[in-house]
């Protein structure tokens, strides 16, 4: 089971018109990124690119009779995963699925990958670089609005940091859960053990000069409690990206 390897692939077919190759919003040496943005497709133009593509791609078992939406999440974060091993130098292999539902990622080889309605993205890295990375990014027009639910994942001292973040305040709620998102993701592979949003907490963050959109920046994020072999009160640093729409977040921990 897998994708094929590149030297099967004389010409690649173009991509069908609802999905595009888009450029990640974070630029990380030794990390390759792969990034797809797309409409909504039909089960058959789904069906379509995966026969063009890549034949031997095959959904796992506990998806076989999950709904269109899920499948297509799950097919396209697998080939952007396919696209980003190739950067890298690895075979263009379809990567399995962890008990707990996580990608099984090639030895050696980290990875993330994040999904909106609209969007997916990944990243991976070897591991001699990083002990763990984290990607996320947060679709900002979600029907709920974010205030409703921000004391589910923001206290009261992240909420004031707002002030040094030149955001607007539902902007600044979707970076503080883009941020936890990211730290979970680079730090639950470490040792597989669960946290939640109270488990972290941002602590400051660093906008950069640029005042229009895109903007962008830097934070850091520190436990408040110990989790997967790091102490409480350890610090990470994380990059953010902030557009019209659209709040990305990156972790990365160094080896």
């Amino acid at each position: 089971m897998g994708f094929p390897p590149p030297t099967q692939i004389k010409t690649p077919p173009p991509l069908p018109s609802w999905l595009a190759l888009i450029q990640s919003p974070f630029t990380i040496p030794n990390v390759a990124y792969c990034a797809y943005a797309f409409s909504s497709p039909q089960e058959t133009e789904l069906q379509s690119m995966i026969d063009s593509h890549f034949p031997d791609f095959q959904f796992p078992a506990h998806l076989k009779t999950a709904v269109f939406k899920r499948k297509l999440h799950y097919f396209l974060g697998r080939a952007c995963v396919a696209q980003a091993l190739e950067q890298l130098g690895h075979p263009r292999v379809q990567i399995e699925t962890n008990p707990d539902r996580s990608p099984k990622w090639p030895s050696g080889i980290l990875g993330a990958v994040t999904h909106t309605d609209r969007l997916v993205m990944t990243a991976v890295t070897a591991s001699t670089h990083f002990l763990g990375i984290g990607i996320d990014s947060e679709e900002m027009s979600r029907t709920t609005p974010i205030e409703e639910i921000a004391k589910t994942f923001a206290d009261e001292h992240e909420k004031q940091l707002i002030h040094h973040a030149n955001l607007p305040l539902k902007t600044w709620l979707f970076l503080i859960f883009s941020a936890k998102e990211s730290l979970f993701k680079a730090l639950y592979p470490i040792k597989g053990e669960y946290f939640g949003f109270e488990s972290a907490r941002v602590v400051s963050i660093s906008p950069d000069q640029k005042m229009e959109l895109p903007s962008s920046g830097s934070f850091c994020i520190q436990l408040t409690q110990p989790k997967n072999g790091f102490p409480q009160g350890t610090v990470f640093k994380g990059l953010y990206q902030v557009s019209q729409s659209q709040v990305h977040t990156w972790i990365g921990i160094p080896q």
